[in-house]
């Protein structure tokens, strides 16, 4: 166990005065060059310009100065490495470099007598050509608001602003002279100017640096070579002061609502412009300084000075600026050593809590909960108070709104209301406050708009086979999800710009109802679950029936066994309306017919209206047909005499549209038998049995039943007996011929043999025939020969034809 004597004791507190107890913590990336070799380069003094800046998206810009003149080197690689630099200006002079949202860099310094201001709209790739905004002397401060710049020089009496983001002419606002001043601006956009002569004094402008009052501070601190940072978090907005020199271990925390002050124990700086401070909104505050060993030092409060770490060692060196990178977290140090610029990176120093943006979506509605994600650096008491707040509509947490708090001390999540009484806008932001720690998150953009919403319209009753066709209208661009239908319109359905969208149900068969779901705004904000609903009447269409076809008789004998048709609806004329039309020609004569008798072939369509419900049935159509007793033809196509004669009949209707006739043929009273042809064209057929010598009758009917005709065919033969006896049959023998329209037997020659070759007698074949009789006496039976000179009536040429008949008595 040691023990230590009284005078042991006073030589190790002695120790720890002069020296102090550095912290051993190591660096992520330690003594990272950054000026150009060949140069002689330096930062100036750390409480007159500030030289590094890391943008939101965690670029590392250093400035600084040397022999070839100002130079910015940037490093996008957490600042592992730094790009080449930039050269902004030939001068040698102190530089100050900021960023501000829009990524736009400045830099400005001091030369001959002017304050000067270059910019870059490319991230430090390229420097502006130098304006000069001002008179100015030594070094000049800068800060950064939105798209205003403000800059002032050492002493503090020429305050410079610009609203255009640097562009165009700067306004000047003349304040008291005195010495070490700067510009700070909060996260509401308030401006301060603090200086010290030695003593403090601070004034404020609230119109962007167009006017300023002082606040007066109680009690008046003194510091020398002053260097000033601003923390504007839950426990207020304050500006700590600190120097060197004199008491340099004195610093102050400012409360800029009252201008009290209370001191802040801060680390010995033994060169009188060494101090550098840091503070943000999370409650940090960073003290550099050069120690009386003649290191580069920093110690790190999380409680807004109230306690520090042990002092890490940064370096031997001769000045450093301290920053934060807002994208890592991480602590970034530059400082000057040996005539170079170098930076080390510090990760896990710091306490903070940090939204995650990439989780919230930048569109949320008013009256909706959501999680808001975050997570935690550093230690924090259990059961921290983590409380969500909402800025007002043009970002400022002035008057900030409280939506959503949890007790933890790790990572998680807030659930978050946003007040239903809200107006609308797309300036608010949102941020994590923790009271207790004087720590508050990143500020998160945020879109605050009103609940989607969508509404259906209704629809009048629609008649079976209609499409069903709905309008929603609602938030333009939102979508909208809807169940209960089928619909060729996708689903969900994007309302247009106006606000509107049309939903289409093809043919609905049955009465249905459309519910709108939910509707999402088009940025995937929030939703609104809908109640809207439209229901589908779908009315029926008249029913009724019609025949297929139906036929009329024309040209009629008759002999037509087919009724006249009548086209029936069978529909009571009372309940529903008609209106009949011809090949889709109107027929006036039938209006509102429930029954009509056609008069001529064609297709008939009836469109049948129900009275009540106005719905239509119009592909009702049927096909009158016309058939007829045929038109008949007959021709023997066999010679006279023929052992078997044939007869080829020809039947057609002589119809020229919309014929289905066809027909069925009987000779000589025989079966009826089809003919050969297809419905509405010519039909024949051929006889080759039941032919008679002489007169045949041959018959031709419509199948259908429109008739039928016939026609007599004279087969040219001769009778193979007959019997005289004069009973009134067969009491003659003659030859049998067509008469007309050729008589074949006007020329012709007969004559009648006995079996021995006797002529008995030649035959007038005008004449009545032969009796049997020769020489007046009866002859008996026996056969009897004939021979026949003739004109064959199928090719009209000279024949002769020899046979025998038989005598019966």
């Amino acid at each position: 166990m040691l023990s230590f004597t009284k005078g042991h004791i006073i030589i190790l507190v002695l120790f720890l005065t002069l020296f102090d107890v550095a912290n051993s913590q190591t660096p992520l990336y330690s003594g990272v060059m950054v000026s150009e070799v060949g140069a002689v380069n330096n930062i100036g003094n750390a409480n007159t310009s500030r030289n590094v800046y890391v943008s939101n998206d965690g670029i590392i810009y250093v400035v600084y100065t040397g022999s070839n003149g100002i130079k910015v080197s940037r490093s996008i690689n957490r600042g592992q490495s730094f790009l080449a630099p930039v050269t902004v200006s030939v001068f040698d002079a102190e530089p100050e470099i900021v960023v501000n949202d829009a990524g736009i860099v400045f830099v400005s310094w001091v030369e001959s007598g002017n304050i000067l201001f270059s910019r870059s709209i490319d991230q430090g790739n390229t420097f502006s050509s130098p304006v000069i905004i001002g008179p100015g002397s030594f070094s000049v401060h800068l800060s950064v608001f939105g798209n205003n710049v403000y800059a002032t020089d050492k002493f503090g009496r020429e305050i410079y602003s610009n609203v255009n983001n640097g562009l165009g002419i700067f306004n000047r606002v003349t304040l008291t002279r005195r010495v070490f001043a700067d510009v700070r601006t909060d996260q509401n956009g308030i401006l301060y100017v603090p200086s010290d002569n030695p003593r403090l004094y601070l004034s404020e402008s609230t119109d962007e640096g167009q006017s300023f009052s002082s606040i007066t501070l109680s009690p008046q601190g003194t510091v020398f070579f002053s260097s000033y940072a601003l923390s504007d978090g839950p426990c207020g907005t304050f500006i700590f002061a600190g120097g060197g020199g004199t008491n340099s271990i004195v610093g102050y925390k400012i409360d800029v609502s009252d201008g009290t002050s209370a001191v802040v124990n801060l680390g010995e700086n033994a060169n009188f412009q060494g101090r550098t401070l840091f503070a943000d909104s999370r409650g940090t505050l960073i003290d550099g300084y050069q120690n009386t060993i003649g290191e580069l030092v920093m110690q790190v409060s999380n409680d807004q000075g109230q306690n520090f770490d042990s002092p890490i060692v940064i370096a031997t060196g001769d000045s450093h600026n301290i920053t934060i990178n807002p994208f890592y977290n991480d602590v970034v140090v530059v400082y000057e050593e040996g005539g170079q610029v170098y930076v080390s990176i510090y990760d896990n120093l710091l306490k903070s809590v940090t939204i995650l943006e990439a989780s919230l979506p930048p569109v949320r509605c008013t009256d909706r909960t959501f999680d808001l994600h975050y997570t935690l650096s550093g230690t924090f008491a259990s059961n921290t108070l983590f409380e969500a707040y909402l800025s007002d509509a043009s970002g400022s947490f002035e008057n900030q709104t409280l939506i959503g708090s949890v007790l933890s001390n790790s990572d998680g999540v807030i659930s978050c209301t946003v007040p239903n009484n809200i107006v609308v806008g797309n300036g608010y932001r949102i941020q994590i406050q923790s009271l207790i720690d004087c720590t508050q998150s990143n500020s998160a953009p945020l879109e605050i708009i009103n609940p989607p919403s969508a509404t259906v319209s209704s629809i009048s009753p629609i008649c079976f086979g209609e499409d069903a066709v709905f309008t929603i209208t609602g938030t333009p661009n939102s979508e909208v999800h809807y169940s209960g239908v089928v619909s060729t319109s996708s689903n969900p359905i994007v309302l247009d710009s106006t606000g509107e969208a049309i939903i289409t149900v093809s043919s609905p068969t049955i009465n249905q109802t459309i519910n709108l779901d939910s509707v999402n705004d088009s940025r995937g904000g929030c939703s609104t679950v809908l109640s809207s609903t439209s229901a589908i009447i779908v009315n029926p269409l008249p029913i009724l029936s019609l025949d297929e076809q139906y036929i009329i008789c024309v040209n009629v004998n008759g002999t037509e066994v087919l009724p006249t048709p009548i086209i029936d609806t069978f529909l009571d004329s009372s309940n529903y309306s008609f209106e009949w039309f011809l090949n889709e020609n109107v027929l006036p004569l039938f209006n509102n017919q429930s029954a009509i008798t056609p008069t001529q072939a064609g297709i008939y369509r009836v469109e049948v209206t129900d009275n009540t419900t106005g719905c239509t049935a119009i592909n009702n159509v049927t096909t009158v047909y016309e058939s007829s007793p045929p038109i008949i033809s007959a021709n023997i196509v066999t010679s006279a005499f023929a052992k078997r004669h044939i007869i080829e009949v020809e039947a057609n209707n002589n119809i020229s549209t919309n014929s289905i006739s066809e027909y069925e043929f009987s000779i000589n009273n025989g079966p009826w038998e089809l003919g050969d042809g297809s419905p509405g064209s010519n039909y024949t057929f051929t006889f080759n049995q039941g032919i008679l010598i002489g007169v045949n009758t041959i018959k031709v009917r419509d199948v259908i039943g429109c008739g039928e005709e016939e026609i007599e065919v004279i087969v040219m033969d001769y009778p193979p007996f007959f019997t005289p006896n004069n009973d009134g049959a067969y009491d003659t023998w003659n030859i049998i011929a067509p008469r007309t329209p050729i008589n074949y037997l006007a020329t012709a020659q007969i004559f009648i043999y006995n079996r021995y070759g006797k002529l008995l007698k030649q035959l007038d074949p005008k004449g009545s025939g032969w009796d049997g009789i020769f020489n007046g006496r009866l002859l008996p039976n026996d056969d009897y020969w004939f021979v026949v000179n003739f004109i064959d009536p199928l090719d009209n040429q000279s024949r002769q034809f020899k046979a025998h008949f038989a005598l019966k008595r």
